[in-house]
């Protein structure tokens, strides 16, 4: 169970041990152990950190939308070179003019 009440160093040493116990089903599933989605964003960032403190098997992927800011393409290029950027083979504007509007 959960404390409410518990300080950030806590949240932190229960988040790494959670991760630790998970990593044994994420291997059942996969060699690569944990798949991790990446956005680039704060949820993402402190998931990734916190998955690299655990020490667990895993890799990040992040699927690009092709309209993703470009100052959010370049901090995940310089700050998190080994996430995998997953491009889709037609971008969004070709889709949208493809399909001949949204």
């Amino acid at each position: 169970m959960i404390q409410t009440n518990m300080n950030l160093e806590d949240k932190i040493q229960y988040s790494i041990r959670l991760i630790q116990k998970a990593e044994k089903l994420a291997l059942q599933y996969s060699p690569d152990g944990f798949h991790l989605a990446f956005s680039g964003g704060k949820d993402s960032q402190t998931l990734h950190e916190l998955t690299c403190m655990a020490g667990v098997k895993f890799h990040a992927e992040m699927s690009v939308t092709t309209v993703d800011p470009p100052e959010l393409m370049k901090f995940v290029r310089r700050y998190y070179p080994q996430v995998k950027l997953n491009r889709p083979k037609i971008n969004m504007f070709h889709l949208i003019e493809k399909k001949k509007g949204l």
